[in-house]
């Protein structure tokens, strides 16, 4: 009993105490993508394999609650114009790839942050008809301020499409279509951190 007495007083001092010096803040960012993707068709579609890679500019916020304990809890918004090569072919084309993403995040001294992110995402090609994909989203990074409103940032971002519509027709389901496809990359992003009220 001891010990749940203890556990509980200790969560309650956590969770509700840094309430008395909590703010929000916001993360203004622009950032850089370097990733890919690799896949395999089902026989029923060939059964061919192939990789993209995925470069392009990001940009968007970051708005959250900050803890005098150093937790952060937040939501991340962010709009990527990426090139899509296909390396067996050559062939570029341009996406716009939109994120909304949960933001658990940690606040160690000197300003250096730790956060994982869950989200969903959704890209659309500049082709006519337009192609559309959608699916989750999850990141792992962190950042550290170098001066006063400016922070660089690194993550590692994961998408997992699950379907692909095509403006006009049918929607498609990527787990009928592909064995296995897999997307991924790297982002380093400018990060420019306002706290309102915190610590």
């Amino acid at each position: 009993m001891r010990a749940i007495a203890l556990l509980s007083t200790m969560l309650t001092l956590f969770l509700f105490a840094p309430f008395a010096r909590a703010g929000l803040y916001l993360e203004p960012l622009v950032g850089y993508q370097q990733g890919s993707s690799d896949y395999q068709y089902k026989t029923a579609f060939g059964g061919t394999s192939d990789k993209n890679t995925i470069t392009g500019l990001a940009y968007g916020t970051e708005l959250g609650y900050i803890f005098n304990s150093g937790l952060r809890i937040g939501a991340d918004l962010q709009m990527a114009n990426q090139d899509i090569k296909t390396d067996s072919t050559g062939a570029t084309v341009k996406w716009v790839t939109t994120s909304y993403v949960f933001i658990l995040g940690y606040e160690f001294p000197e300003k250096i942050v730790g956060y994982l992110g869950i989200g969903t995402g959704r890209s659309v090609d500049n082709t006519s008809p337009k192609t559309t994909v959608s699916g989750t989203v999850l990141k792992a990074g962190g950042s550290r301020e170098l001066i006063k409103h400016i922070s660089l940032s690194v993550e590692y971002v994961m998408y997992t499409w699950n379907e692909s519509a095509i403006e006009g027709g049918a929607t498609t389901k990527f787990s009928d279509v592909f064995e296995k496809y897999n997307s991924y990359g790297i982002q380093a992003n400018i990060r420019f951190p306002f706290e309102f009220g915190g610590k």
